[in-house]
């Protein structure tokens, strides 16, 4: 698992990547996955996009962290979705 902000528990940091391996269906993990490797800036790139509906996903699923925390951690969260059970 990534490197996550010292205030969320590991456990919970687990529990929110397997929610959203569950939530986002395999074609846009797999476009994600490729998009990140192909294109370095790509997730910079998408914080407006991908980094807001991944804020909402995780509210709508009870992961309640606040904004900041959610800003600092969805790229981690998004990289460890897309190499769920590849590490």
């Amino acid at each position: 698992m990534a490197d996550i902000s010292n205030s969320i528990d590991p456990l919970e940091y687990e529990n929110a990547v397997v929610f959203l391996r569950k939530k986002l269906s395999h074609r846009d993990v797999n476009t994600m996955k490729c998009n990140m490797k192909s294109h370095p800036e790509w997730m910079r790139e998408q914080e407006h996009g991908i980094g807001i509906h991944v804020h909402n996903l995780l509210r709508e699923g009870g992961f309640e962290w606040g904004d900041t925390m959610l800003y600092q951690d969805w790229k981690n969260l998004i990289d460890d979705v897309v190499h769920y059970g590849n590490r």
